[in-house]
Formats: C-alpha cells, sequence, structure tokens
C-alpha cells in the first residue's frame, strides 16, 4: 500500500512540475493518475477495514454475542463486504425473534449483487418457507448460474421430477414459523 502512496505522490509532483514548465496536457493525465491511485488507496483501506469488522462480528457471533455481532456485520456490509451481508441476512432471518425477513431479504440481495454465491441459496430457503415456489426457483437458478453445487442438483431435481415441487416444504424439513 506504500507504493501506491508513494506512486500517488510522484504524479502529483510531476503534474505540478508539467504545469509550471507549461504542459498542461502532461500536468492534467499526471494529476489524473495521482487522483486514481489516491481513491485506489481509499479502497483498499475500506477493503481492509470492511475484513477486520467481519473478522470481530464473527468472534462476537461464535461467543453467542448476537447484538455486538449484528452492529459489526453491519458496518462490515456497509463498507461492501459480501461476507458481512451474507452473516447479517443470516442474522436477521434465523437468530432474530421475531424474524426480520424483509431486512433479511434486502441484505441478502445485496450480498447476491456483491457476488456473494450463499446470499441467492438463502434467499430460496426463505421463499421456500414461504411456499412461494416461483422465486424458490428464482433464487436456486441464481446460486446454480453462480456456482452454488446443491442448487445445482436441487435444480436437477426439479427438471427430473415436476412433482417434487408440489411441497418442497415437507421435502426440505423447513421451519416455516416467520
Amino acid at each position: 500500500m506504500t507504493h501506491e502512496l508513494d506512486s500517488a505522490t510522484n504524479f502529483f509532483c510531476m503534474a505540478r512540475e508539467a504545469e509550471q514548465r507549461g504542459e498542461l496536457a502532461t500536468a492534467e493525465r499526471n494529476y489524473r493518475a495521482a487522483a486514481a491511485l489516491g481513491l485506489m488507496q481509499d479502497t483498499l483501506d475500506k477493503i481492509d477495514r470492511g475484513t477486520e469488522l467481519w473478522s470481530q462480528a464473527d468472534n462476537a457471533e461464535d461467543a453467542g454475542d448476537y447484538d455486538t455481532a449484528e452492529k459489526l456485520f453491519l458496518a462490515s456490509a456497509r463498507l461492501g463486504k459480501s461476507n458481512a451481508m451474507n452473516a447479517l441476512a443470516c442474522l436477521y432471518d434465523d437468530r432474530h425473534i421475531p424474524r426480520l425477513t424483509g431486512k433479511a431479504i434486502y441484505w441478502y440481495v445485496r450480498g447476491y449483487r456483491a457476488g456473494n454465491t450463499l446470499c441467492p441459496w438463502n434467499l430460496a430457503m426463505i421463499f421456500v418457507r414461504r411456499r412461494n415456489f416461483r422465486w424458490f426457483r428464482f433464487w436456486m437458478r441464481k446460486a446454480a448460474e453462480m456456482g452454488h453445487e446443491d442448487a445445482a442438483i436441487e435444480l436437477a431435481k426439479i427438471a427430473a421430477d415436476p412433482v417434487y415441487m408440489t411441497d418442497p416444504v415437507a421435502l426440505w424439513n423447513v421451519d416455516e414459523s416467520n
């Protein structure tokens, strides 16, 4: 990370020198490079902070401190950490009494958009609980497209036996309490 900061500083110095010489196109190019490297550093710092918060939240959850875990997962999720988005949604969906399914769906969708392969699978589980088989299949397909092996297996079962979808809740033995 120090290398990026050094590079950004070098580009900034070269831009000032070019500007003093009247080479405005070169100065602008170097200012843009310095700015891009500075933004890259900010992004890397956010990623590091998000990972640190996720780790602390994971430890708090393991210790049974769900209130602290929720706060830390939320902070990490807001920094873009997709694992934290999934973990936060799981807390809302599994640990909260009553379940906060709306919040869980929100964070699962955000996690899916951020590339987390568990999020569409977990969304499918919410919809199978609700007996909404259309959305169950939709999210199951999304999970399979992202490489979730169990989702691909479930889709193959559905394709092979349409009766399978008559009551997947019973087949899955899913807790329906919302």
